[in-house]
């Protein structure tokens, strides 16, 4: 009887063992057929991996708590190895006729910190993407009163070497009154110079570096107009808002909003301005001879939100204008084209 019970034991476990072995047969044969790499997949951070860089905020009035504001996987992530490969041909294709010199970009699933980066050493002028920080700061000096985005501020005049005609109906005009609100929404949405000025105004140096030493991004000539950072650093400041453990998740989701309508539409987005929600900024710094163009922001992708940062130097500012919109094109279409990859 014993013996019978132990044949049908070894029976079940043989059935079970090789309905496994099937099972592990299918999968493979599922992944190869629909091309999906068999590395890059996302693992835990379990005892004996590599530890997290983890920046958190340090508040004196804080006692028992230190609010998480990013962390790091040390690594990048082989699930972007495809995707940088394309990245790096376009770039290459562009540098071919000289009048792209560097480029440099920073991708990371904001789902779960998996990214991936180009060049990432490279330093460049941020320029107009700096008004980035200076509208975090501006919110953070307000936060514990927020009615004072409502305050008025009186324009006496406006200098016209300061606006951009490309942006017309975006910067001030003499003579009038504007609320901070209004003044900010000019700064980002029309990237208008003299509503950065009057807001800077507002903010002290020490609250700029304060936000600058909270994100570790060097602080060493920041105002100098060479300042420079590079696309990890500049990515930092996207990572703060989607967090939302800088500033209040109403001032950051606010914050975003208005990034969702910047009026410059020839970087990242220009392919799909009007098929996709992008949170970004751009800058550019124009010289005789040689200039730099770069843009940031964030890809809401089917629920998966992407952040991309692409900065750039050469000869040509239409064609780094170029430049950036390839690469906004190939990532989103790479990124909707393998989506439950990405998704992990």
């Amino acid at each position: 009887m014993n013996l019978s019970k132990n044949k049908k034991l070894t029976h079940f476990i043989f059935a079970i063992a090789s309905l496994l072995f099937l099972l592990n047969i299918y999968s493979f044969y599922l992944l190869r057929i629909n091309q999906v790499p068999l590395t890059g997949r996302k693992v835990s951070c379990s005892e004996g991996d590599e530890k997290l860089n983890v920046l958190r905020l340090k508040d004196e009035d804080l006692k028992l708590t230190r609010p998480l504001m990013m962390f790091d996987q040390p690594q990048q992530s082989d699930v972007f190895d495809n995707l940088k490969s394309k990245i790096n041909s376009i770039i290459e294709s562009h540098k071919s006729n000289d009048k792209v010199e560097a480029a440099s970009v920073y991708i990371r699933s904001l789902k779960d910190g998996r990214w991936a980066a180009i060049n990432e050493q490279q330093k460049y002028t941020p320029a107009s993407m700096l008004k980035m920080s200076i509208m975090i700061a501006f919110l953070k000096k307000i936060e514990g009163d927020t009615a004072l985005l409502h305050e008025k501020v009186y324009v006496k005049a406006v200098d016209p070497a300061l606006q951009d005609k490309r942006n017309e109906g975006h910067y001030l005009e003499p003579h009038r009154f504007y609320t901070y609100e209004e003044l900010l929404k000019k700064m980002i949405e029309g990237s208008d110079n003299e509503s950065a000025n009057l807001l800077v105004e507002k903010i002290t140096m020490a609250e700029f570096i304060s936000l600058y030493k909270i994100l570790n991004i060097p602080i060493d000539n920041i105002s100098d107009i060479n300042y420079t950072m590079n696309v990890e650093e500049m990515s930092k400041f996207y990572r703060l808002l989607y967090n939302a453990t800088y500033l209040s998740p109403e001032l950051s989701e606010y914050a975003l909003q208005m990034l969702t309508h910047t009026s410059y539409h020839n970087g990242i987005n220009r392919f799909f301005q009007n098929e996709l929600i992008v949170a970004h900024k751009f800058g550019e710094r124009i010289l005789p001879g040689s200039c730099q163009v770069h843009d940031s922001g964030i890809f809401y992708i089917q629920g998966l939100p992407i952040l991309l940062t692409v900065m750039t130097s050469g000869k040509s500012q239409a064609e780094l204008e170029d430049l950036l919109a390839e690469i906004g094109k190939l990532v989103k279409t790479e990124i909707e084209g393998n989506l439950a990859y990405y998704k992990g």
